[in-house]
């Protein structure tokens, strides 16, 4: 006998018990996309793998070591898509998505991403990612509420003590002056380093200051911050962007230590972070990337925008107890014999055409004890009973699965009150 095959590693399967819930929690993101006129899109798995390297950084550690790339039967390098911004760019650019003078676009993604990593609790080589771009929008009230509608997001998705951390990475300029200085800091700091970060501090020392490496941390606190370097004009529009959120009741605290590891990022950078998990957690983040978008069409268009790990999101929701149930049937059929099983099969269309989930066994054989166990697992609130007694009386038993009462109702409106007494819950 061959080999039981596995889902490779840093994969798995998402079985029944958990995509309802995870489903619950994306028409919770998606409902919140409408609320703010964004409108979805949905790109390919794989793009041509300069998409990538000119997009998110030839520096960064994603597109140094975490791509899956590959050749294609005519030599073309193609990469597995490691994150949705780049993509969500392309197509802008390739369609003309934008409206207007400015080229306005809301667009929203959903989606699997693929990386490289080691595998470890709550990250996987395929993860999935909400995000949010608005391309065309120029002025600081995007940031603002782009992070709005990302706290709204997570409230939606069953987080509920949310506050924001926000920073300035400023504009190219800022940037590179910033960089010269910070490698300049790092090349003389004589306390501990990780390699990691030393090795960062040649391609991409931005990311030093975003080391979680306990070796960093003496470093990262004394290193100097890009916010008391900023121009004039950056300065300018962080300070627009904490007053339009503080209009929009969101609360936040500017937290100059904030960098994004995505070379694309300029000017505004944030992170959501939730008390409902313990001690204060980033759960998602986001920024501005005015100079993305021209690197895909001649002419440059603002964009601001952040992701959701998805994986990560649900996983601490679960943990916490803030997921709700598993989402499975709302009323059962449970039969006892062959003439009950057969009505019994037309009673549950007759719920599920009502709008009624309904669990029943089409294989006919298990005892009424053991349906009724299973329609509990489900999370049923009621069940409609047959046996032949019932059939030749014309009724049903409705049996409350949470208190236990039950009544005979007839068995011609039998649905119907189901329906009804589940409307009403």
């Amino acid at each position: 006998m061959g080999e039981t095959l596995q889902a490779p590693r840093g994969t798995r399967d998402l079985l029944p018990a958990e995509t309802g819930r995870w489903a619950r929690v994306e028409a919770a993101l998606r409902e919140v996309f409408a609320r703010y006129g964004y409108g979805e899109l949905r790109t390919p798995l794989f793009e041509h793998t300069e998409l990538y390297v000119r997009g998110i950084g030839e520096a960064t550690d994603i597109v140094g070591k975490e791509m899956y790339t590959f050749a294609d039967r005519k030599g073309r390098s193609l990469t597995l898509r490691p994150e949705g911004t780049a993509g969500v760019v392309r197509a802008y650019a390739q369609h003309g998505l934008g409206q207007g003078e400015a080229g306005e676009a809301k667009l929203f993604y959903l989606g699997p991403m693929f990386r490289y990593e080691r595998p470890q609790a709550g990250r996987f080589r395929q993860f999935w990612q909400a995000g949010a771009e608005a391309i065309g929008y120029a002025d600081p009230m995007a940031d603002a509420e782009s992070v709005a509608m990302l706290v709204a997001a997570l409230r939606a998705a069953g987080l509920k003590d949310l506050s924001v951390d926000v920073n300035s990475v400023g504009d190219a300029e800022t940037r590179a002056a910033f960089r010269a200085r910070l490698v300049s800091f790092v090349e003389g700091w004589s306390g501990p380093i990780s390699a990691e970060s030393r090795a960062r501090c040649a391609v991409n020392p931005l990311r030093i200051l975003d080391s979680k490496d306990p070796q960093d941390a003496e470093l990262v606190a004394a290193a100097p911050k890009v916010t008391n370097h900023l121009g004039t004009r950056s300065s300018a529009h962080l300070a627009s962007v904490l007053r339009h959120l503080d209009r929009l009741g969101v609360p936040y605290e500017v937290n100059k230590a904030l960098v994004r590891g995505l070379d694309y990022y300029t000017d505004t950078v944030f992170e959501v972070l939730s008390a409902d998990l313990g001690a204060q957690s980033a759960v998602a983040g986001g920024g501005r990337y005015d100079s993305l978008v021209g690197q895909f069409q001649a002419q440059p268009r603002p964009a601001v925008g952040w992701a959701i790990g998805l994986d990560r999101l649900v996983g601490l929701l679960e943990q916490r107890g803030l997921m709700e149930g598993s989402g499975g049937a709302r009323a059962a059929v449970c039969c006892v014999g062959s003439r009950a099983f057969a009505r019994g099969l037309a009673l549950a269309e007759e719920l599920r055409g009502l709008g009624v989930r309904t669990w029943f066994d089409p294989s006919g054989r298990r005892s009424l004890k053991s349906q009724f166990k299973q329609a509990d697992a489900e999370g049923c609130l009621l069940a409609l009973v047959l046996g032949d007694d019932e059939l030749d009386r014309g009724e049903a038993t409705l049996k409350d699965m949470r208190k236990g009462g039950q009544a005979p109702v007839a068995l011609a409106g039998a649905a119907a009150e189901a329906a009804r007494r589940l409307a009403g819950d």
